[in-house]
């Protein structure tokens, strides 16, 4: 079981620079393809959307070789949890009992913390991994992170394990299965795959 986790630090300034330096020279090298005067166009009317999309690869590229990924989200608090999964749009799965032991957590914008483990953990391990990482259960943030991108969970299933009153574990787990992309909620009393990748936000 993990021991030593290394701390998260974001990408430097330099960093942005190199990438942008990096975007310039190959547009100089293949832009002669493209039609000024077009490029003209959607450089002022679709600049926003053309910065949001390269950022989006880039940030595929790196969360393929990253240990943990992060996600800052805009959660809606106001929304049940049955809403924030109806939100998703996926085929859903649930224990309605279950569904209503999720824990309500507050913070309308908040970083949610993906990792992965090199094991199959137990539920009682899947705690401790979240206690090391200072990390609790946001059912809402991880729906809303699954509603702002649905192919999110296409490659790897997203999990969040919480504990019902009783003490008994709880998850949802976000997927795909084929076509179908999916919510299951259900208590959970047998252990993870390490294929799986588990979700919180900070303490």
């Amino acid at each position: 079981m993990s021991t030593n986790i290394a701390p998260i630090i974001g990408m430097s300034s330099e960093q942005a620079g190199r990438a942008a330096d990096r975007f310039q020279t190959f547009c100089r090298k293949e832009g002669s393809v493209l039609s000024k005067d077009t490029v003209q166009v959607v450089l002022e009317e679709e600049g926003e959307e053309l910065s949001a999309d390269m950022f989006a690869t880039l940030r595929a590229r790196v969360e393929r070789r990253a240990k943990m990924i992060i996600r800052r989200v805009k959660v809606n608090r106001n929304l049940t949890h049955q809403q924030a999964l109806d939100a998703t749009g996926r085929a859903q799965h649930v224990n309605s009992e279950v569904l209503e032991t999720a824990p309500k957590v507050e913070g309308e914008e908040v970083n949610v913390y993906l990792f992965d483990l090199s094991y199959d953990p137990t539920t009682d391990e899947l705690d401790r991994e979240m206690e090391i990482r200072g990390l609790k259960p946001d059912f809402d943030a991880l729906a809303a992170i699954n509603a702002a991108d649905p192919s999110f969970a296409d490659d790897c299933p997203n999990v969040t394990q919480w504990r019902d009153a009783n003490g008994k574990a709880c998850s949802a787990v976000f997927g795909r299965w084929r076509d179908e992309r999916y919510v299951d909620v259900f208590r959970h009393d047998f252990g993870w795959r390490r294929s799986y990748r588990f979700a919180g936000v900070r303490k």
